[in-house]
């Protein structure tokens, strides 16, 4: 079969695995007929998310590892290697979604995780990936809105493009309250996902009063979202990245404002320190 692949223009869709002009059917010219591509799967896919999709809040457009807060969180001895790891991400990131590698991103607040979440999500919408970035909550009440009787969406729809996209960008994890419902769901998603090979790129906050490098019980995370969970979460995304630090966001020349180390004492870690290393990647 001869198939028609006219040049595509920079703006429609372009089929990944390089067979037909990104429509999804590969056109036999002799017999006038077509067939499906082995792509239109993923096409299909891809439109579903764009019917989910949430738009990239406007602090997080323009990020450039050329640009702060990027640069900063890089020049950050703290944080450098964790960077780094990141950036590798990104650089490496078509082969890593087609893989289903994803990457968990662990630290206090306002030490610049959901900067570097949003980061990998845009560089993969930007390579044409299908992506989905949603907060933990919202997400949770979007599957929750199809349980009313007026909604136009089905839940198992739902689940399904959650399942098929090809990056999901799961923000502030341990926010959601975790009653026997969100954890059946968040289990449903995290499943799904697992066993299509699909990559999963989430924050985690800590509870931890520590103030710079942590060391942290992954056990917490486990009894948040519950251990089948959190098995697949560690296959998809491996150990924590963790990004150190205090909260970015903070003025604390502001008078009546403690600094954290005049506020916190750094507690020791919950595990022994072997075994806490073994959890944590620094």
């Amino acid at each position: 079969m001869r198939s028609s692949r006219s040049r595509p223009s920079d703006d429609s869709p372009r089929c990944p695995l390089g067979i037909c002009d990104g429509s999804g059917f590969e056109i036999d010219e002799q017999t006038n007929s077509a067939r499906d591509c082995a792509c239109r799967a993923q096409l299909v896919a891809n439109a579903r998310a764009r019917h989910l999709r949430d738009r990239v809040p406007r602090r997080y457009l323009d990020l450039s590892w050329d640009r702060h807060p990027l640069t900063t969180l890089a020049k950050d001895p703290l944080n450098a290697d964790s960077v780094r790891k990141v950036k590798r991400y990104c650089a490496d990131i078509q082969r890593n979604l087609a893989e289903g590698k994803g990457l968990w991103l662990m630290g206090h607040t306002g030490t610049g995780k959901t900067t570097l979440g949003y980061t990998i999500a845009a560089t993969a919408a930007r390579e044409r990936h299908s992506v989905l970035s949603f907060n933990a909550v919202a997400l949770l009440n979007r599957v929750r809105d199809t349980i009313d009787a007026d909604s136009r969406e089905r839940r198992s729809d739902v689940i399904r493009t959650l399942a098929e996209v090809e990056l999901l960008h799961i923000e502030d994890l341990r926010v959601v309250r975790p009653t026997e419902w969100v954890l059946e769901q968040l289990y449903l998603i995290v499943n799904a996902r697992y066993e299509e090979q699909r990559a999963i790129v989430f924050t985690s906050d800590v509870e931890s009063d520590a103030d710079g490098p942590l060391a942290y019980d992954a056990r917490e995370l486990a009894d948040h979202v519950g251990m089948r969970t959190f098995s697949r979460l560690i296959e998809i995304c491996g150990d924590p990245t963790v990004i150190a630090g205090r909260d970015n966001r903070l003025d604390y020349d502001v008078p009546g404002v403690v600094a954290p180390e005049e506020r916190w004492a750094t507690p020791e870690p919950p595990l022994g320190r072997e075994q806490a290393a073994a959890l944590t990647l620094l």
